[in-house]
């Protein structure tokens, strides 16, 4: 007799009417699956719509009858296969009903989501939503009347909510399945069938209560979504307007910061004039010094000693000039940078780029500087340890001259005390005195050849002011660097023709003078095209000494390749010094 209850059971949920529980094209599916296969693919469905996170005692009930209903689903047995069948179809009831819960509370957590951003867009929201813990408990008793009881409080509870007006709930096929459930208990008897009807209606009335709060909850999302739209729309007007507001001081202040940095170039080009000026006026009255302690005029030396020694402090001032602007360059790139850090998130794309370059631009200026400072400085060095040897050098041939000139002095005063004290010897005191005329005459010829020295000197003091000049053997050595031309080229470039300008100014007055002009080149290369353009850009500078007045037949041009290194070719600064012109001056 029981199995008979149970097969009537299955056949009445077989029959169960299925417009009642799905829509048409369900209905349809249906007929071309069975229970099992639609029970499985309605646990995928729940898993896909994150059952493992917001249903899960839900969707562990189902995966647990659905194993049950899989086992026996092929069993030889009836009684099996009936068991199958029923935990396959609670299986799909459990399965039906996760996939609600999911909808229902992944809504609640867009609407959450939603006024976070409300809120953080400066809204207000207070949304009351009703929830239910993913991991619920789900009490149904130990009879099979206090399980119908529970399923039909979970019926109670979805009614309350508003479920018969939901599309798609099963709540009168559930309250039909409580209603039959309770025939066959017949007081407190327990039924498997009961059992399992009780399961079908409780899973039944829990989806149309997920349904009904997920279309309350939708009904609430709907305002939020127009609100965050609204409020985004707001703040992205006024992050625009924000932006444009910054681009524009930006824009002001870079301006600033332009005139700033151009007045403070300008100043630095003024204080190297300056220095320049000083080092003219220097030199000068080094020449000047030179030339007095020369020819022995006492007060002279002693105000031009004076002089030098004003303008050596002067001078000094004024690279210390040049120092400070060099370091308050280098305090306003600090500056800009930590500027540009504070700044830089409330910057565009395009004024971080200008801010940026302007930095790159002003460090290589900073670094240019610091360079030409420290060769200004090392020539400048180099130039005065010369001319403080060239006045030491003058000053000790002048006591040497002197001294002769005291000893020549006191030899014809005793000649001429011989002369009157032994007229007798006349004959004898005319040879003493041509004898010392002949001596005057030599003294006199190393006095000319002082003046030349000291004129040599001059020229040397002179010339360094230009370019690199070194007194030699072979004369003067006026070293132009590789600088003067492209690589590879012979024509002068537009700064080499001032300096050599400057310097035929210095020379082309003066005709006892000889100039040979060396081309020297680096090791890159053949032999043949070295001594090519080495010769080539011996003749170019030779050409040009000529045209702005230098008497050609005093100058001669010689290439000499890459035969004499002053420096090592194995590195590029040797290669640079080694890629020269040289004007030797005799």
């Amino acid at each position: 007799m029981k199995r008979l209850t149970l097969t009537l059971i299955t056949c009445l949920l077989t029959v169960i009417p299925a417009a009642a529980q799905q829509s048409a094209n369900e209905a349809r599916a249906q007929g071309q699956l069975n229970t099992l296969l639609q029970a499985q693919q309605t646990l995928a469905a729940a898993q896909q719509a994150g059952a493992a996170r917001y249903a899960t005692t839900l969707l562990e009930e189902a995966q647990w009858r659905f194993q049950a209903a899989q086992t026996d689903w092929n069993s030889t047995k009836r009684d099996k296969r009936e068991d199958a069948r029923m935990r396959a179809n609670e299986a799909l009831a459990a399965a039906r009903a996760a996939i609600a819960k999911s909808n229902w509370l992944s809504t609640n957590a867009a609407i959450r989501g939603l006024e976070t951003d409300i809120r953080g867009l400066g809204g207000n929201s207070n949304v009351s939503l009703i929830e239910e813990m993913p991991e619920m408990a789900f009490t149904r008793g130990n009879t099979s009347k206090a399980r119908i009881d529970a399923a039909e409080a979970v019926l109670e509870t979805a009614a309350a909510a508003g479920a018969q007006n939901i599309a798609g709930n099963d709540l009168q096929p559930a309250m039909q399945n409580i209603k039959t459930a309770r025939q066959i208990i017949r007081g407190d008897k327990s039924s498997e069938a009961a059992d399992h009807l009780a399961y079908m209606a409780e899973m039944m009335g829990r989806r149309a209560y997920y349904l009904a709060q997920l279309q309350r909850s939708d009904n609430t999302m709907t305002p939020l979504k127009v609100e965050r739209t609204r409020l985004a729309q707001a703040a992205s007007e006024r992050r625009a307007s924000e932006e444009r507001a910054s681009r524009e001081a930006s824009q002001r202040q870079l301006a600033d910061l332009q005139q700033r940095l151009a007045a403070a170039e300008q100043q630095r080009e003024q204080d190297r004039q300056a220095r320049m000026a000083a080092e003219q006026r220097l030199d000068k009255l080094v020449s000047d010094y030179q030339s007095a302690i020369a020819n022995a005029n006492s007060s002279d030396i002693e105000t031009l000693r004076r002089q030098v020694e004003d303008q050596q402090i002067a001078l000094r001032a004024f690279l210390d000039r040049e120092h400070t602007g060099e370091q308050s360059l280098s305090a306003e790139i600090a500056s800009l940078r930590e500027d540009l850090d504070r700044s830089r998130a409330n910057m565009n794309a395009d004024a971080v780029s200008a801010r940026e370059r302007m930095i790159a631009e002003r460090e290589q200026e900073l670094e240019n500087l610091r360079k030409g400072l420290a060769d200004e400085q090392a020539r400048r060095a180099e130039l005065d340890r010369q001319q403080q040897q060239a006045i030491a050098d003058a000053q000790q041939r002048r006591q040497e001259l002197d001294a002769q000139a005291e000893a020549m002095r006191q030899q014809v005063e005793a000649a001429q005390q011989a002369a009157a004290a032994a007229q007798q010897n006349a004959v004898t005191a005319q040879q003493n005195a041509q004898q010392m005329q002949t001596q005057i005459s030599s003294m006199e010829e190393r006095l000319a050849a002082s003046e030349s020295e000291t004129r040599r000197l001059r020229m040397l003091q002179e010339l360094s002011a230009f370019a690199k000049t070194t007194n030699e053997e072979r004369g003067l050595v006026v070293t132009l660097p590789g600088i003067f031309f492209d690589t590879g080229k012979s024509q002068l470039k537009p700064g080499a023709r001032t300096t050599l300008a400057r310097i035929a100014d210095k020379l082309k007055d003066d005709q006892n003078l000889q100039i040979t002009i060396e081309g020297h080149t680096d090791s890159v290369g053949s032999d043949a095209t070295n001594a090519r353009l080495s010769e080539a850009r011996a003749a170019a500078v030779r050409e040009y000494l000529v045209t702005k007045g230098v008497n050609g037949s005093r100058v001669s041009s010689v290439g000499k390749g890459e035969g004499e290194p002053v420096a090592t070719n194995k590195t590029a600064a040797g290669r640079q010094q080694n890629r020269r012109v040289e004007l030797v001056i005799q």
